[in-house]
């Protein structure tokens, strides 16, 4: 078995307090889980580290490359005015970085007279196209539209702020 998570005396604090304090367990793929304790003993803190939204102070974190690690919020904050497909939209934000950066490497391969330099752009442009065709980035206008549909969201709504939804609708894009 291959270990798909992995923290290893992980410490996090707040100041002068203490969150998480030499935390270390691994999992396995085909491993079950459950993370239990009670209010304020943790479990948000180390959940926002395994996703990404925070670091630890000490210790080391390692998730396998196959891992994508997401968080939901507790108390969603929206930003004003922001609209359903934007919110939809952000969900891709890294794929869509993956993008603008292949257009930018491919303009700076069409201006580099050095040999060496394009040479080093096109592997890097090469590099970027495997990557979008291996996290399946082409196209993602219409993933948005299969999601939001899938979600029960009409297109009208769309172009929605989303702090006009429901709180149900809010959960639903969450």
């Amino acid at each position: 078995m291959a270990t798909i998570i992995e923290f290893q005396d992980a410490v996090l604090g707040y100041g002068s307090k203490a969150i998480l304090r030499g935390i270390t367990f691994s999992i396995d793929t085909g491993d079950y889980f459950g993370l239990v304790g009670p209010n304020g003993a943790g479990k948000t803190t180390l959940l926002r580290i395994l996703a990404g939204k925070e670091d630890a102070d000490r210790g080391a974190v390692r998730l396998h490359a196959s891992v994508h690690a997401g968080f939901l919020e507790q108390q969603p904050r929206w930003e004003p005015g922001r609209t359903l497909w934007d919110e939809a939209q952000s969900a891709l934000a890294g794929l869509i970085a993956l993008q603008d950066e292949a257009l930018s490497v491919a303009d700076a391969m069409g201006d580099a007279e050095d040999p060496v330099e394009h040479k080093q752009l096109a592997a890097r442009y090469d590099h970027l196209q495997h990557e979008i065709g291996r996290r399946d980035a082409y196209n993602l206008e219409n993933k948005i539209h299969r999601v939001l549909q899938g979600l029960r969201f009409r297109p009208e709504s769309w172009p929605q702020p989303v702090e006009s939804l429901s709180g149900g609708e809010q959960n639903r894009l969450m």
